[in-house]
């Protein structure tokens, strides 16, 4: 379907057509990064907040199991996984 009724994608490179270097020539630049190494440093750290944070700000759900209310089973859930103990 190339539009002036010529055979189906002539006006288009085809999909494997790429220049082919040998690997020997590619061993002086082969081990050298993508990015600029400087882009790679850490970052500073965002401020501590505490894991259940989320559970606080949003209101409580009337969702109950066994008649406790779903975000006191969620946050000590959410402290574990966090690596609180719960302070």
């Amino acid at each position: 379907m190339s539009g002036e009724g010529g055979e189906p994608g002539a006006d288009r490179p085809e999909l494997f057509d790429v220049a082919d270097v040998p690997f020997a020539e590619r061993l002086a630049d082969f081990y050298q990064p993508g990015v600029s190494p400087a882009r790679l440093r850490e970052h500073a750290r965002l401020p501590d907040t505490p894991p259940d944070l989320l559970l606080r700000i949003l209101d409580a759900p009337p969702v109950k199991a066994r008649h406790i209310p779903i975000l006191d089973l969620l946050r000590p859930a959410y402290r574990r996984l966090a690596g609180d103990d719960g302070t």
